[in-house]
């Protein structure tokens, strides 16, 4: 009688699982629509979410979209934000209602223009080869609202050419469509958008990638730092193999590496850089940064330089794996060291993640 019982109540157990499971999946409502400009044409990746959670979408190139909303946030309202036009907020109720939201154009207002000839120098910004040691950022391909990218330090008066990043080489895809995206900077974090249309760029290869910026006519006047991310929109599989998308960044103490899940959601800054650039014209209208400085390595930063570096010559050293290492037994522990020399005796231990060839 025992074990019936025991076996009702797994029973139970099992069915009330499942149960909450099903509540779980259910607890969230779907809603459709299109997003069209005011001359009722289509208007493509425009961002969709809602302010401080990881509920977003992101429309087609026919402006649809589809957004899984959770049953707590069905009162909250969407915010729909796409480059030249103004940001809109509708109720989830109103969409519910009326699946069609009409953007409004930009308005922008020209300032008078001086023309005169100016003599401007070219530049790279930002890692121009990709180092041995990288790591790899992931995209996620069902969550086409993730946005990843650098922040990049540019002069008084910059004119944007190019737009180069590394896509990490086991990458696997028939082809990619990404969004580019480029922010103002300030106070520790990116903000309004710059971007007055979408820039859009496909690509079927790995490695190198550069993006033509001429066409956009980027001038920027005392502005110090920009934010520039990308987004994976679209993708087409291999046959047979699975999806794979990487950028590839390399270590720094500056937190120059941004996320952010969707487009209300809180931007995230961590430590390292994406192998990425900007090939750039400038000239130094207002001397807030001079060329000395842009250029300057400051001191962490190049102790972690050194740090590599001495670390690939310690692998090739005789440390850590002579011989004549023995062991020393130590309570539970059995202790590899390696001796030198002679006289009074000097301990080095190394710290966690460290090895003997550290003390070469």
């Amino acid at each position: 009688m025992r074990h019936i019982a025991n076996n009702k109540v797994m029973r139970n157990y099992f069915f009330g699982l499942i149960l909450s499971i099903c509540t779980i999946v259910q607890a969230q409502i779907q809603v459709k629509g299109t997003v069209k400009d005011s001359n009722n044409l289509p208007i493509s990746y425009c961002s969709i979410g809602i302010e401080n959670s990881e509920v977003g979408a992101i429309t087609d190139e026919n402006g649809q979209f589809s957004i899984e909303i959770p049953e707590n946030l069905t009162k909250t309202h969407l915010v729909f934000d796409a480059s030249g036009y103004n940001l809109t907020s509708k109720s989830v109720h109103d969409i519910q209602q009326s699946s069609v939201v009409i953007l409004t154009e930009k308005s922008i207002s020209l300032s008078e223009v001086t023309l005169k000839t100016e003599k401007m120098k070219e530049k790279i910004i930002g890692q121009k080869t990709r180092p041995m040691l990288t790591f790899s950022k992931m995209f996620d391909e069902n969550v086409p609202t993730i946005e990843q990218g650098n922040i990049f330090e540019i002069y008084p008066n910059t004119k944007l050419n190019a737009f180069n990043f590394h896509i990490i080489p086991s990458s696997k895809y028939e082809e990619i469509t990404l969004k580019v995206n480029i922010y103002a900077f300030k106070n520790g974090l990116p903000t309004e958008s710059l971007l007055d249309e979408n820039i859009i760029y496909k690509t079927s290869t790995t490695a190198w990638q550069k993006i033509d910026l001429t066409p956009y006519k980027f001038r920027f006047k005392n502005v110090e730092q920009i934010a520039v991310t990308l987004q994976l929109v679209r993708y087409k599989k291999l046959d047979q193999e699975d999806f794979v998308f990487g950028i590839s960044a390399k270590k720094s103490l500056a937190k120059d590496l941004l996320f952010r899940y969707q487009s209300q959601g809180n931007w995230e800054a961590s430590a390292g850089v994406f192998i990425a650039n900007l090939e750039v014209l400038y000239s130094k209208d207002r001397l807030t940064i001079n060329e000395e400085k842009s250029e300057e390595i400051d001191t962490k930063t190049q102790e972690l330089i050194s740090y590599y570096q001495h670390k690939e010559k310690a692998k090739r050293s005789i440390y850590g794996k002579n011989k004549s290492g023995k062991y020393v037994d130590i309570n539970d522990a059995k202790i590899y060291y390696e001796e030198y020399g002679e006289g009074e005796p000097l301990i080095f231990l190394h710290g966690n993640n460290g090895s003997i060839e550290d003390f070469y």
